[in-house]
């Protein structure tokens, strides 16, 4: 298990005993009617995602909130040398919903990922009635242009773009959390065939034992 704690959060990826907690929480109403499926989603449904999203080009993270699990926040779908990929997040819990945690949760992924881990860049489509993901997709500083259907936002980052609104987004944080030793990137779990090269040489590096791997910057 690859896991990220910062920001009081801790994002742990996603393992097989979780898909159920998730797929019901996709399922929730509130959840669906933000995605462009809305059907809900069956169990085999929900095995056969996780076959295909369980590998190294797939970041899928449970967000764990005052030792709840209340959503996902997920960079996925990574071409080689990272290079592209796509990003979001959907939260059903509804006292998480309307509280810092999903910005705090993409800003943690974003950061790793992209200043971190030197990825290239992300983009994703949005619904156009998702008035709330599109707010929050401009506060992180994603351009917008048409998506590929007319009820659709294609919303962009590329690294540059990024590093531009970092210290913007960070000082957001600072504001918002105070706790400076929340501040850190705390770095846990083993190496594995599943993660990138680059993220198992992290933890092969940390100093304390592997399966209790702390790595803060």
């Amino acid at each position: 298990m690859l896991v990220l704690e910062r920001f009081h959060l801790v994002l742990s990826r996603v393992e097989r005993d979780d898909i159920e907690i998730i797929r019901q929480g996709r399922n929730a109403e509130h959840v669906r009617r933000m995605h462009r499926h809305q059907a809900p989603i069956t169990p085999a449904q929900q095995e056969a995602w996780f076959a295909r999203i369980d590998n190294e080009w797939n970041y899928f993270f449970v967000i764990h909130h005052r030792g709840r699990k209340v959503g996902v926040v997920y960079v996925a779908e990574f071409t080689p040398q990272m290079a592209t990929s796509n990003c979001g997040v959907f939260v059903w819990d509804h006292d998480a919903l309307g509280s810092r945690v999903p910005l705090m949760a993409i800003l943690t992924v974003l950061d790793f990922f992209f200043f971190d881990l030197q990825g290239g860049g992300t983009s994703s489509v949005v619904l156009r009635s998702n008035t709330a993901a599109l707010r929050m997709n401009e506060f992180f500083g994603f351009a917008f242009e048409d998506g590929p259907e007319a009820d659709l936002v294609r919303v962009s980052m590329d690294r540059a773009r990024y590093l531009a609104h970092r210290d913007r987004l960070l000082a957001f944080a600072r504001r918002a959390v105070k706790d400076p030793a929340a501040f850190s990137l705390r770095l846990r779990g083993a190496p594995s065939p599943r993660l990138f090269d680059v993220i198992n040489d992290r933890l092969r590096a940390a100093v304390a034992p592997v399966d209790a791997a702390v790595v803060e910057r």
